[in-house]
């Protein structure tokens, strides 16, 4: 099993001395502040912008590049995408946090509605160290994605990495295979902790995609996922899609 320490600065205890022999009750200094369990959330869920009804998501599409919605189809659902910050670790083995955008479907119809697959979407390379899936206004492939899945039915989880979009690591480790394979697994547990508190109900199926660098964590994180051997990771389907 996947485990994370983060090593805590010792420090002294008051100068009132309390510990033996310092003439205090003889009680023993406190111990470090507990160790952050790796895929806890530390931060949110917290709402990423407002609620976006499939209309105005299929006109957000357009604006972007003409055409767009005949590669990802009419959107169905509304959709609403939130952010959760996660305790994870860099290239190195160090204690970090990033985060990672969840964006839920919901409407009327009925792939929008009750338990939903989740497809977790591992991004593709960028030079902005801001990039942010979860920025809607923006980021074209967080549209893309949106529209395809989220739109459709499916609950995306689609982390930003290490590195990215105000993570505390201060550089991102692109193409660490066991870096990002156990990052994106991070990310899916904090996200489905995060579930209950943003209504999304995740029906146990689940996916794993990712383009260009995404397409080979996808498969780090496939690969991750079957060295845990643990029915709480078991995709239906796993889809590397290109290379880096």
């Amino acid at each position: 099993m996947l485990a994370l320490f983060i090593s805590a600065c010792g420090g002294s205890g008051s100068g009132s001395g309390s510990g033996p022999g310092a003439g205090g009750s003889g009680a023993p200094p406190p111990g470090p502040p507990a160790a952050a369990e790796r895929g806890s959330v530390a931060a949110g869920p917290s709402a990423a912008g407002p609620k976006i009804d499939p209309s105005v998501l299929a006109a957000l599409l357009e604006t972007s590049f003409a055409g767009a919605t005949r590669i990802t189809g009419t959107p169905q659902c509304a959709i609403s995408t939130y952010t959760v910050r996660y305790h994870t670790v860099g290239g190195a083995g160090e204690a970090t946090e990033s985060s990672a955008a969840i964006v839920v479907p919901s409407g009327s119809a009925a792939a929008c509605a009750g338990s939903r697959p989740v497809l977790l979407y591992v991004h593709a390379t960028s030079f902005e160290k801001s990039f942010d899936m979860a920025n809607l206004q923006g980021n074209r492939e967080a549209q893309l994605v949106a529209a395809m899945y989220a739109a459709r039915g499916f609950i995306v989880v689609a982390p930003n990495y290490a590195g990215y979009a105000g993570s505390a690591l201060s550089y991102h480790p692109c193409l660490n295979a066991e870096q990002q394979g156990a990052d994106m697994i991070d990310a899916l547990r904090a996200s489905r902790r995060a579930f209950a508190a943003i209504g999304a109900s995740d029906s146990g199926r689940l996916f794993v995609a990712g383009y260009s660098q995404g397409g080979h964590a996808a498969l780090a994180t496939q690969r991750a996922m079957q060295a845990l051997n643990s029915a709480e990771f078991k995709p239906a389907a796993v889809a590397g899609l290109s290379g880096p």
